[in-house]
């Protein structure tokens, strides 16, 4: 494969935010994409029930256990249509480290 170019299925290092990610197209699309995420990446999963998004959290490393150590996962509980569930996102977004993403991904499913 040319040096330049990616396989289809690499998302390279990514800003990964999953709005409604405890149930339904939110989970799943989780689940498809964590194992595409590249070292440094940061996968964000937001949602409104934390329980859910604790099982989720641990069905992605126990299916992808390379999301634990080589990307970085975060749980947002968080009502979107308030103010202080956007803040919470942005809060956990801001906070990621080290050199700037290769992509963003916004899946706003909330």
């Amino acid at each position: 494969m040319d040096a330049g170019r990616r396989d289809a299925a690499d998302l390279g290092r990514s800003l990964c935010i999953i709005t409604g990610a405890s149930r339904g197209l939110g989970w799943a699309l989780s689940m498809v994409l964590a194992p595409r995420l590249m070292p440094g990446s940061h996968l964000v999963l937001v949602a409104r029930s934390g329980g859910r998004l604790q099982q989720l959290e641990a069905r992605l490393l126990e299916e992808s256990p390379g999301t634990g150590g080589q990307v970085r996962l975060s749980r947002v509980e968080a009502d979107l249509s308030r103010e202080e569930g956007l803040q919470r996102v942005l809060d956990t977004v801001t906070s990621t480290e080290g050199a700037p993403p290769d992509r963003l991904l916004l899946i706003n499913n909330a």
